[in-house]
């Protein structure tokens, strides 16, 4: 009787010491089991880069925000494809065309008058991750003056799925077999295993412009018209996190 709870305590101990690399361990001592549940993340580089760009402005009157929202819009599509991206690759995300509520604007009375209007168009843009840094210095150059986040994926996101989930139950083996091993016994046959996959995690956050640090986050980057902007791409990796619970046999 002794020896068992001896061994329970020794168990005990082991999951504590293991907090860090697994989430959870059990043992079942009337089935001989041990079940831990581990996470693995993966990463990869990406493949293709998805560039919201954006054109707005604003009219003394709605129809004339509307012509040279719709003319500065023209002339951005056309660089775009100009440069390369095809058609198929460039999706209206979003319109705008409204009245200007200035009451909170601190414009002097000509920009008010100027101002009445305000129109916006915005872009998703496809394009392998290579050509990503090239769209974006066309639009700007061509007029955008919006810039949001953008984020980088990979073509099929299935694989990188696999391999996630393929390394994580290599390392609920692991853990496994590190419990067993301390417990004087030997990890058996893989008996059951379920996994959940948290949601792929990729974005594009930091650009430097000029000697400035802009951060691309939830807000657009406003690029003056007058001042070209020097906007440098750091893509990130792709990256998969799979949680797998895994039951093994003790031997």
């Amino acid at each position: 009787m002794k020896s068992h709870v001896l061994a329970f305590a020794v168990f005990t101990a082991l999951v504590a010491g293991s907090a860090a690399t697994a989430q959870q361990i059990q043992v079942n001592r009337e089935n001989r089991t041990v079940a831990v549940t581990v996470t693995e993340t993966i990463e990869v580089q990406p493949e293709i880069a998805l560039i919201p760009i954006g054109i707005h402005t604003y009219g003394r009157t709605q129809d004339g925000a509307y012509e040279d929202n719709t003319s500065a819009g023209s002339k951005i599509i056309a660089a775009l494809i100009q440069a390369g991206v095809k058609n198929e690759d460039i999706e209206t995300e979003e319109i705008r065309l409204e009245r200007v509520n200035s009451d909170d604007k601190d414009w002097k009375p000509e920009e008010r008058k100027e101002k009445q209007f305000e129109a916006h168009q915005r872009w998703d843009v496809k394009v392998p991750v290579a050509q990503a840094q090239k769209v974006v210095d066309v639009a700007v150059a061509a007029g955008a003056n919006g810039v949001q986040d953008v984020s980088w994926v990979v073509a099929d996101l299935r694989p990188l799925e696999a391999k996630a989930n393929a390394a994580a139950v290599l390392k609920a083996r692991s853990v496994a077999d590190e419990i067993a091993q301390k417990l004087r016994c030997k990890i058996g046959a893989l008996l059951y295993a379920t996994n959940s996959n948290a949601a792929t995690n990729f974005a594009f956050r930091n650009a430097v412009a000029g000697n400035e640090l802009v951060t691309l986050n939830t807000e657009t980057v406003e690029v003056a018209a007058s001042r070209p902007m020097n906007l440098k791409l750091f893509p990130q990796k792709v990256r998969r996190d799979a949680t797998v619970y895994a039951t093994f046999a003790l031997e």
